[in-house]
């Protein structure tokens, strides 16, 4: 009876965990041989960086609570998608990075405070903690036509379908 138990924790410890149940590996094997026999063409792959060295950069400007649009020297500009919705970042407000080195990369948190705000931090040299701390994403390398469209489609105001009341038995 032990025998049998050690049997079978051995052989669901070494179970294929990429087989989804009800395929063979017959059939696994030829979806991975599609895959590769039918690659994606080159543009369907982003090209991301994880750090923007802060010598290649001008300025930044908030799109939404997810997006952040660097624009850089001579016509370039790299998108960062937050890695979570960032609570208060606003396009009016001041943006404190909190960077390792002289570039910013992935995972580096920052903070959004209101100019008023960041005006009187300055004066003071007191922390932020009343603003909500956001962190980057990777840094995608995008086209000027590209940031247009983003600022674009990301100033449009959201419209949510209206819903239609819940219809009662009594009704």
């Amino acid at each position: 009876m032990c025998l049998l138990a050690l049997w079978s924790a051995h052989q669901v410890g070494f179970a294929d965990p990429v087989a989804a149940p009800g395929t063979s590996p017959t059939q696994l094997d030829a979806q991975i041989d599609f895959i590769l026999d039918h690659p994606l063409p080159e543009s369907e792959y982003s090209r991301s960086n994880s750090c923007v060295t802060t010598n290649n950069y001008e300025s930044v400007e908030v799109l939404g609570t997810r997006h952040l649009l660097f624009r850089g020297r001579r016509g370039a500009f790299w998108l960062n998608q937050l890695r979570f919705d960032c609570v208060g970042l606003k396009k009016g407000g001041v943006l404190i990075f909190e960077a390792r080195d002289r570039s910013l990369c992935d995972m580096d948190s920052f903070r959004s405070v209101a100019q008023i705000s960041a005006v009187a931090i300055s004066s003071l040299g007191s922390s932020t903690e009343f603003a909500m701390r956001c962190l980057l994403g990777r840094f995608e390398p995008i086209t000027e036509a590209r940031a247009v469209a983003l600022r674009v489609a990301l100033s449009r105001p959201v419209y949510l379908p209206a819903r239609k009341p819940k219809v009662t038995k009594d009704e």
